[in-house]
């Protein structure tokens, strides 16, 4: 009992340091430091937050050159095949509404 006891524990702190070694890695690689250039001490929110705001400088012009642009023929030759393909699709279900109306009529004149 001992033994088990004993092996579990060693197995959790094993399991836990090597853990920790394996995110402290994975962050560095990432950019993340526990120190600043001054050696010291930095939080993870002020890095995030500096690598968010660096990210949405790069990504910003090209959203807003996208977001500006004009529509692309391919587009527009697109959005004119919906709704030609909407507009068919009303005038069928006209067609068989008014159909069916006219086969109740018959029906109850019979």
């Amino acid at each position: 009992m001992l033994i088990c006891t004993n092996l579990e524990d060693l197995q959790e702190q094993t399991h836990t340091r090597h853990y920790e070694l394996y995110r402290c890695c994975k962050l560095e690689e990432m950019g993340f430091t526990d120190v600043g250039p001054e050696n010291k001490p930095v939080s993870v929110q002020e890095i995030y937050e500096a690598k968010r705001h660096k990210l949405h400088g790069q990504l910003a012009p090209h959203l807003i050159s996208t977001a500006m642009a004009p529509p692309s023929a391919s587009w527009r030759e697109y959005k004119r095949a919906v709704d030609r393909r909407q507009k068919v699709a009303a005038s069928k279900e006209k067609r068989s509404s008014r159909e069916k109306k006219q086969q109740l009529a018959e029906r109850s004149s019979s």
